[in-house]
């Protein structure tokens, strides 16, 4: 809810306009500077601030207020509230262009009068670019790395400083200020001091020993220190060396985009610093190329040091966190310096197989080794479907209830969707495991499964991932049942489903719904057996959710048949449906919301392949005939309106007369029965009154494509009108509709060729051809009725005046 009023907030301020911003401007002005209305100024000066944050365009601002928010900044105290407002407010509305920055150098300096300067800044057309003055404050701040009394905290704050302007406006930094931070970053990876520093606390002039800093197994360090060294205490230039590190990634991943890359570039850039032994990239620079060499020596150190077994037991989750760090630097170096992609791609490799055996430490650090794989593969001509396997069979079965895992393998799917689509095979055939993640987690990953979703299903596996998603819930209650089974959770040992988990004869169908990947069949015979024994289950409020989060993917699902499936398919999905709609687990609300997925897209499909209607006869009958059917009502109108509508010759050329009569045999029966049921159903029944209607109109279509069949379909039409008529316990309206509708039909048979118009009206009506073209019937009976009305009116007029 918090966040709602947030966003609510932020919407509104940027929807604000000029005239909004005019009114606080002059109420502000007002309440200026009069201390009694101090609080009230306050008010207003934030929800300005709020705005010019938010607005989309130039805003313009009153220069008497600027006078007075200048004045305020630098002549109140600097601590107190309003100072650090206004100075804010004044920062927003930062000049981009060269006049602008003048004058405001000018007023800082006290070379002009304060108001005047600001009434003579041009605000009013140059508040667009806020990030005008970064520009020279990084600058200034890579100066400031290299002055000789620079301390380690000013480079470590200038450093910050240059990493989160990068981070945040990449486009204001230079290259030739890039190339000035990447001299700095090698010395401070590579140069930090071996020796822990003295304890502050007791320091002995006279002691001249100094402590190595040992590695994280406790023995003593005999290489260049690093982020995984310990030290009692560390020294300014180690401290520096623990933070370049901590933003390296960042500054990588962000300043590559802007390295210079043409041979122009690297000329200007080596023509003044000399030869190096380092190996120079043909289109990088040279400081870069030092860079990247130096920054591949640390890493590969890291790696070495996170062989060794910590002294301490928790330092493994160090480890582990240096481990995945080292990795993305490695990743973010091989996207721009190709050339060193084969040698961090062997050291890589070997890392895999040091982990593949350590599950401690083998599932957040697999999760990044992947996304280098998923990067770099085809570079080196290496195929990681070992690594796959591994991961989204053997380890996500094991941890995807573990939270940071569930995260770290969906954004790894999410952000890498077209690679693993259209180069792996990993979603079509590990999507069984990787549902268990949504099944787990129903409230949390909805949104990214919706994308995900579409790349699992492929010819092979859309009917079995039809299955899983319908079973969703299902495998919720059998995980969340496991997970209760695990703990020992005495209060529901006496439970059917604890039980169905230690009986053998239920292995089968639990094997089934927890299986890791594709291929052990699109479902199975004793579906009704599984839901019956997770039945205690149902009321679970993570299984209440899940079922909530399905229809969503099935919405997604359908989409995705509808656009790129084909008929065959949609022919054997609409058998599925009549088979699955009346088998479901029996979840609160989640049978209706999916039967009612169900309605609108049988519709859909069948509208988008007239043919199955045709095809699957057969299975339509037999499912129209069986009387339990009649309860998933919305399913059943829909199926019966699709039906009268797309059984046609016109649709299809393989429909004959007996196809239609067989049709029609079906929905005369239904209708005979139905029109019982009507009239002993009660006033609160919605569906069989208006089952009633669809079958009654149903059939007559049918009837006008056949010419054979009017006769009974009349018969059939006035006995249930005389059944309409006696005495029931419809609602008036009801009975009148149905009545009318009765009525009309069998006035309609009396014209059997216009029946046939009317009933069966071309397929122009729906291009909207007959409402466009002028030459059409409808256009022409409009033109002469309006003919006909002038005429009239003419007549009358002459009468008039005679």
């Amino acid at each position: 809810m918090a966040l709602s009023m947030v966003d609510a907030i932020l919407a509104q301020a940027r929807n604000t306009t000029q005239e909004d911003i005019n009114n606080i401007c002059s109420n502000a002005l007002v309440n200026f500077g009069i201390p009694e209305k101090r609080g009230q100024c306050m008010k207003l000066l934030r929800q300005l601030f709020l705005v010019l944050q938010n607005f989309n365009s130039k805003p313009c601002i009153l220069p008497k207020l600027l006078a007075n928010l200048f004045l305020s900044a630098v002549s109140v105290k600097k601590s107190s509230r309003e100072c650090i407002l206004c100075k804010q407010i004044f920062m927003e509305l930062l000049a981009s262009d060269v006049e602008g920055e003048n004058q405001i150098g000018e007023m800082l300096t006290n070379k002009v009068d304060v108001k005047q300067g600001i009434n003579s800044l041009p605000f009013y057309y140059v508040q667009g670019r806020k990030i005008g003055c970064l520009v020279k404050m990084v600058s200034e701040a890579v100066r400031w790395l290299s002055t000789s009394e620079a301390d380690f905290d000013v480079q470590r704050k200038s450093f910050s400083f240059i990493v989160a302007v990068v981070t945040l406006h990449s486009q204001v930094i230079k290259r030739d200020d890039i190339g000035e931070v990447n001299k700095f970053i090698p010395n401070w990876l590579m140069e930090a001091s071996r020796h822990q520093a003295s304890n502050p606390a007791t320091l002995n002039p006279f002691k001249k020993e100094k402590t190595l800093v040992t590695e994280i197994d406790g023995t003593p360090s005999r290489n260049f220190f690093t982020i995984l060294n310990v030290a009692q205490y560390n020294t300014d230039d180690q401290f520096l060396n623990i933070f370049t590190f901590s933003m390296l990634y960042q500054w990588l991943d962000h300043t590559i985009k802007v390295v210079p890359t043409t041979a122009d570039d690297l000329q200007s850039l080596t023509s003044s610093q000399g030869t190096s032994s380092v190996s120079l990239s043909p289109s990088l620079p040279k400081e870069f190329a030092m860079l990247t060499s130096r920054v591949i020596d640390y890493c590969f150190r890291v790696f070495d040091q996170c062989e060794r077994k910590p002294k301490v037991a928790t330092d493994v989750d160090f480890q582990n966190a240096c481990l995945m760090e080292t990795i993305n630097i490695l990743d973010a170096i091989c996207k721009v310096d190709k050339e060193q992609t084969p040698r961090v791609f062997q050291e890589v490799k070997r890392l895999f197989s040091m982990l593949s055996s350590d599950t401690n430490r083998t599932p957040r650090v697999m999760i990044n080794l992947l996304q280098f794989f998923i990067n770099h593969s085809a570079t080196v001509v290496h195929d990681p479907q070992y690594a796959y396997t591994l991961f989204f069979n053997q380890l996500l079965s094991q941890k995807f209830k573990e939270h940071h895992i569930a995260f770290d393998t969906v954004m790894l799917l999410h952000d890498n969707l077209d690679t693993l689509c259209y180069k792996t095979n990993v979603l079509s055939k590990f999507f069984p495991n990787i549902l268990k993640i949504i099944a787990w987690n129903p409230q949390t990953f909805v949104k990214e499964f919706e994308d995900i979703l579409p790349a699992m299903i492929t010819q092979s596996t859309a009917l079995e991932v039809f299955h899983r998603l319908l079973e969703l819930p299902c495998l919720t209650a059998c995980l969340e049942a496991s997970d209760k089974l695990k703990r020992g959770d005495i209060n529901d040992m006496e439970s059917v489903s604890f039980q169905a988990l230690q009986n053998e004869a239920y292995k089968p169908l639990f094997n089934y719904i927890l299986s890791s990947d594709c291929g052990h069949g699109d479902t199975i015979n004793k579906l009704g057996e599984l839901y019956e024994a997770l039945h205690d289950m149902r009321d679970s409020a993570r299984v209440i959710v899940c079922s909530e989060a399905v229809p969503h993917l099935l919405g997604v699902y359908f989409s995705v048949i509808l656009e790129d499936g084909n008929e065959e398919f949609a022919s054997c999905l609409v058998s599925v449906l009549l088979e699955r709609v009346s088998m479901l687990y029996d979840v609160p609300g989640y049978k209706k919301n999916v039967k009612k997925l169900f309605a609108d897209y049988i519709v859909k499909l069948l509208s988008q392949y007239p043919y199955i209607v045709i095809k699957q006869r057969g299975e339509i009958i037999d499912y129209l005939m069986n009387t339990h059917n009649m309860t998933d009502d919305r399913f059943f109108m829909h199926l019966v309106w699709s039906v009268g509508e797309f059984c046609s010759s016109v649709l299809d050329s393989n429909c004959t007369a007996k196809i239609i009569s067989k049709y029609y045999e079906v929905l005369e029966t239904l209708l005979y029965e139905w029109s019982s049921i009507t009239m002993t159903s009660g006033p609160d029944q919605e569906f069989p009154p208006r089952l009633l209607s669809i079958l009654m109109s149903a059939s007559a279509k049918l009837a006008s494509r056949c010419q054979d069949l009017i006769p009974r379909a009349v018969l059939c039409l006035t006995k249930v009108y005389s059944q309409l008529c006696a005495p029931n316990e419809l609602p008036g309206d009801t009975k009148d509709s149905l009545l009318t509708t009765t009525q009309e039909l069998i006035n309609l048979f009396s014209f059997p060729n216009f029946a046939s118009v009317i009933l069966n009206p071309s397929l122009e009506i729906q291009s909207g051809r007959c409402h466009q073209d002028n030459m059409c019937l409808p256009i022409v009976l409009r033109a002469t009725h309006n003919m006909l009305l002038v005429d009239c009116s003419k007549k009358k007029l002459l009468e008039t005046v005679k």
